[in-house]
């Protein structure tokens, strides 16, 4: 560009415009034009690996239609009430593809089966449970969050109950294409606002969705877990500042101050919005 005086080819392309690593962005690229990549001599095991994560990535997005269809059918009833108390409207939930677990032992299950996946594929991707010969359902009676990688894959789900039941939320455990240390929730949308210069880091799901649905639209949350230096490096990419926005308790609070220095260690502006006690985000907007 004799402008700018910005120069490369379609592999630097890509990595700036989608802030992508260059092993990301070779991959990424090959999956467009269907070419075979040439093999890792680093990992005896590529082509093999790469297919157990694209089926986990197929069966969760299977899952994922499934669980959004039963939030508009008659047993998905309570979970859509919940939902629209939240001040939730149909397109929100479409775009963060809000769904519904049954209150079913194995409605997933026998869906997936149906599908044509076996109970091993299943488990693999966290879905389903063996415990003494039984296979069950991991999620029951939840209202579903599906959680995307920064490309736009389904790499997993956190599920909230509707009772007062615990615990309160629940992750898919770590499988072989998720590891809720080094993912954070919505980043595959945020990522992709024009000049974005700043996340709202909050602490879950709701929050993230309502914030959304309130018009802050650059709001991101981590997995359940404190933030780790694995995330703060991922946000990293898109932004340089982020804003704290946790919880008004104790519990926000001390979260808070060890987010500061993950942030600032990792070389981010680090800025925290104070709520009073007893306030979160969703609730302040």
């Amino acid at each position: 560009c004799f402008g700018c005086h910005e120069s490369g080819n379609a592999i630097s392309f890509v990595m700036k415009i989608d802030k992508l690593t260059f092993p990301e962005t070779i991959e990424r690229l090959a999956q467009r034009v269907s070419l075979p990549l040439p093999k890792n001599t680093s990992d005896k095991n590529y082509e093999e690996n790469k297919k157990r994560r694209e089926k986990i990535y197929e069966i969760n997005k299977k899952a994922g239609l499934f669980y959004y269809k039963n939030l508009y059918e008659e047993d998905g009833k309570e979970a859509l009430d919940y939902l629209y108390k939240r001040e939730l409207n149909d397109k929100t939930i479409k775009k963060f593809g809000v769904g519904y677990a049954k209150d079913s032992w194995d409605s997933l299950l026998n869906f997936l089966k149906a599908e044509g996946y076996s109970a091993p594929q299943i488990k693999d991707a966290g879905l389903c449970s063996i415990k003494n010969e039984n296979i069950y359902d991991s999620f029951r009676n939840r209202v579903m969050f599906p959680i995307f990688n920064i490309f736009g894959d389904v790499i997993g789900f956190g599920g909230r109950v509707l009772d007062d039941s615990m615990p309160k939320y629940l992750n898919t455990s770590d499988t072989f294409a998720f590891n809720k240390r080094k993912n954070v929730y919505s980043l595959n949308f945020v990522k992709s606002i024009k000049r974005i210069q700043s996340v709202v880091l909050v602490e879950g799901y709701m929050d993230v969705i309502s914030l959304y649905s309130k018009g802050i639209f650059n709001s991101v949350a981590t997995l359940g877990t404190a933030l780790t230096k694995e995330q703060a490096l991922l946000i990293k990419r898109y932004v340089p500042r982020v804003y704290i926005a946790y919880d008004g308790d104790k519990a926000g609070q001390n979260a808070t101050l060890k987010s500061i220095d993950i942030l600032e260690n990792t070389d981010l502006s680090a800025k925290v919005i104070k709520f009073n006690e007893g306030f979160d985000p969703d609730e302040f907007i």
